[in-house]
């Protein structure tokens, strides 16, 4: 009997706590943009950023300090990704493909440099690998992951060139859903 009272007791904490992630799963998920629902059903924000968030700082290539401010003046797609991240890997080429166009739009891509999981050499060898010619940036500092409070990677925020941001967008992009948020911000 008091075995069978302490796995009821046990089945119903294992329920409870499974709930509770679901529950806290739904919740959080309800700000997400889903990138394949047509625009039109997809809440964005109209916040300018503020000055705080334009100061992000992280480096280029050669080391050079850069900030977001460097950058203002031109509508963005600032993307936060790691190569080791499957949907950041898959929608590389998509952002290629437009610079390729000339569209005239800066990509900011800040990679998020840890120095363990993800380092500037795995990063540069993946954009070599995939012939990708996009200029790549580094957080080694988790500057921007805290500013932006993110909570995924990918994930890209679309800001037009007011300094309004347009789309935050956590998870890959399809080329569909891409090119309908790129449209907001030209």
């Amino acid at each position: 009997m008091k075995n069978r009272k302490t796995i009821s007791l046990l089945l119903l904490l294992i329920f409870v706590i499974i709930g509770s992630f679901f529950a806290y799963q739904y919740l959080s998920n309800k700000e997400q943009a889903i990138p394949d629902l047509p625009i039109e059903n997809v809440k964005t924000p109209t916040a300018k950023i503020t000055e705080e968030a334009f100061n992000i700082s992280f480096k280029d290539s050669e080391q050079q300090v850069k900030k977001l401010s460097d950058f203002k003046g031109k509508p963005i797609v600032l993307n936060f990704w790691a190569s080791w991240c499957p949907p950041c890997r898959e929608e590389m080429p998509i952002f290629q493909e437009t610079v390729n166009q000339g569209i005239d739009v800066q990509f900011i891509l800040v990679n998020q440099t840890d120095g363990y999981r993800e380092t500037k050499e795995k990063a540069q060898q993946f954009m070599t690998e995939e012939n990708l010619t996009m200029p790549i940036y580094f957080d080694e500092t988790s500057d921007s992951m805290i500013k932006y409070k993110l909570t995924a990677l990918p994930t890209t925020i679309f800001i037009d060139a007011e300094g309004k941001i347009v789309q935050k967008v956590y998870g890959g992009l399809t080329e569909t859903s891409f090119n309908q948020y790129l449209k907001e911000i030209l």
